[in-house]
């Protein structure tokens, strides 16, 4: 097992290169009034207009994921059952010229929980602050999404998913997930916790041992609130303070 003791001198420089890197990225990016501006512009590409449920029940976020001074931003629809369920995501071109589409893993559906950016984050957080954790090795980030499932009243879980983006595709890989089985004879609940192909005995032990495979990476907060669709008036004004803090997350 990696004693932390020893990773500490290599965290501490990976840390000092993430900050270096994202803040001369951040520096020589488009300023945020202009990308704001080109996403108030392109609105009608990654608004949810189909009807008015899909307005009425549409999440939009901005962020930076990749830590290049290039917003992206995500248009999250929940389709009934009070969590996402669909997202489509556009990054703003250095050119300010338009969108591009980030291409995604899930084909359309999405984890639960997609902003929810930390192993350990509940469903919903009042300050949206979250934490993430940068790949020295790979010069990535990486985020984590929940995904919860449900087989009827015999069965429920979550997986859990580690993504990454770069080059306007995000990539992703399961990192854990539970399986609760409900007796038909007392409807008692036993739930299996596993990381890999190890069980653990424990909600507690699990998530430690998610957080252990990332213990070479330095971890870093991040922000994503969020703007609801109806709540949309000023568009422009709107996302302005989403944009800041997506690239001035306040520590």
């Amino acid at each position: 097992m990696i004693k932390k003791t020893a990773l500490l001198p290599a965290l501490l420089t990976a840390s000092v290169l993430m900050t270096a890197a994202s803040a001369s990225a951040v520096s020589a990016a488009p300023d945020i009034e202009s990308q704001v501006r080109v996403l108030t512009d392109n609105y009608s590409l990654w608004e949810n207009a189909e009807d008015d449920f899909a307005a009425m029940s549409s999440i939009y976020s901005i962020t930076d994921l990749d830590k290049n001074g290039l917003l992206e931003v995500h248009s999250m629809l929940t389709t009934g059952s009070g969590i996402f369920s669909y997202i489509k995501m556009y990054e703003i071109n250095e050119s300010l010229d338009g969108l591009t589409r980030i291409e995604l893993p899930w084909d359309g559906d999405m984890p639960d929980s997609f902003l929810n950016l930390s192993v350990e984050d509940t469903f919903s957080s009042q300050d949206r602050s979250f934490t993430g954790y940068y790949d020295l090795t790979a010069d990535s980030y990486i985020y984590f999404a929940c995904d919860s499932w449900r087989g009827g009243i015999a069965s429920n879980g979550r997986t859990v998913f580690a993504f990454r983006l770069k080059d306007h595709v995000i990539t992703s890989e399961l990192i854990g997930k539970t399986e609760t089985t409900v007796s038909s004879e007392d409807y008692s609940e036993s739930t299996v916790w596993t990381v890999g192909d190890t069980e653990y005995a424990s909600e507690e032990s699990w998530f430690a041992a998610m957080n252990e495979e990332y213990s070479h990476c330095v971890p870093f907060t991040y922000q994503a609130p969020f703007l609801r669709g109806y709540e949309v008036t000023d568009l422009y004004t709107e996302l302005l303070p989403l944009a800041e803090a997506a690239v001035h997350p306040a520590s």
